[in-house]
């Protein structure tokens, strides 16, 4: 990827070491555009949910309203491709995830455009708009959820932005370094992250909640570090595990914000859940969560269970309870939730049910 920064810089000692690096950089272009290539691969995930709750006002008229209706959580569609040492990664959305996660929507949006280059065995790098890999449960895709939220935690970090990411694993150890344009857009600072992980057990890194799927035994510890340099206080460090034996699973995971970054909690009049925020002080400093779940053997069926506690100014925490019901081994499931969050802020005393189905192709 430097040698076209090298190649420029050449023009000061004449032109046959231009022509040289621009020939060789050419060779190396065309030899990966003319590998065998993986061809078109797209893939389409819709969610939606009916969530009731006499908590929540969904409504901004007069008088109180309570949230009884339905909503659609994901309409995704994903193109991704391989040409030789070049892919390209495209995503388009047009559900709640299209205005949470980017900074445009509601309607159809881009959620992820990256292109990627292999520069060598065990290391890439992506340009272009994507999730960082700070925290094991913000990038998992929405259809490899074990509940229809991801937690606090996850969701205060799954949004988009648009830089440049390298990464790759060595050994048991897979390794994330990227820096994206951060809060301030365009301006000259950037939000900087850094991720490792190690698989204690499993020879692949399992992106995934749950036990579905699961081939062997699997073991992650990773932590994760984040700064936006834009703010005075902007970083953030969060430790995380998972773990996958029989149909049994669990992960655990814990952040702690700067103050600039505690997300300021509240209740969506969409789905009934306590949701993250803008950072600020008042929010959550030091969030964790444990998630246990356990697939029955030889069954369609999977339980589990989450605790919250989100460290807030109103110690707030939320229980949550799940069961799927899974169609095959792919990403098709209904979901029944419940969620439980206990306050000594009145407005994030709620009470949630949610049905939910997932089809994933």
């Amino acid at each position: 990827m430097l040698q076209p920064l090298f190649a420029l810089a050449s023009l000061s000692v004449g032109a046959p070491a231009v022509h040289e690096s621009f020939t060789s950089l050419d060779r190396e272009l065309q030899a990966a555009l003319a590998a065998p290539s993986s061809g078109l691969n797209v893939r389409a995930l819709l969610r939606t949910r009916g969530a009731f709750s006499g908590d929540v006002d969904a409504s901004a008229a007069a008088g109180e309203q309570d949230l009884g209706g339905f909503s659609l959580d994901v309409a995704r569609i994903e193109f991704a491709a391989k040409q030789g040492a070049y892919g390209l990664h495209v995503s388009l959305e047009a559900g709640a995830v299209a205005s949470d996660d980017t900074a445009s929507g509601p309607g159809v949006v881009l959620l992820d455009g990256y292109g990627s280059f292999d520069l060598c065995e065990g290391a890439a790098v992506r340009i272009g708009q994507f999730c960082s890999r700070f925290l094991w449960s913000s990038c998992i895709d929405e259809r490899d959820l074990v509940f229809l939220d991801r937690s606090f935690v996850g969701e205060s970090m799954d949004g988009r932005d648009t830089g440049v990411e390298f990464f790759g694993d060595a050994d048991r150890l897979n390794w994330w370094v990227g820096a994206q344009n951060g809060f301030d857009g365009l301006a000259d600072e950037v939000a900087l992250s850094a991720r490792a992980s190690w698989r204690v057990l499993g020879d692949t890194l399992c992106c995934q909640e749950g036990a579905l799927g699961i081939p062997h035994d699997a073991w992650l510890v990773g932590v994760g570090w984040f700064d936006d340099q834009s703010m005075d206080d902007g970083t953030i460090v969060g430790v995380d595990t998972y773990f996958a034996r029989g149909g049994w699973s669990a992960s655990a995971e814990l952040a702690d914000y700067g103050d600039d970054m505690a997300p300021m909690v509240g209740a969506s009049t969409t789905t009934g859940v306590l949701a993250p925020g803008m950072g600020g002080m008042g929010g959550a400093e030091t969030p964790w969560s444990v998630t246990v779940g356990y697939l029955f053997e030889g069954t369609p069926w999977q339980v589990a269970a989450r605790w919250q506690d989100l460290d807030d100014m109103d110690d707030t925490s939320i229980a949550t309870f799940g069961v799927n019901y899974h169609v095959g081994t792919g990403p098709t499931r209904w979901t029944f939730q419940v969620d439980h969050a206990s306050s000594d802020a009145t407005a994030l005393e709620v009470d949630t049910l949610a049905l939910g189905l997932t089809v994933g192709v």
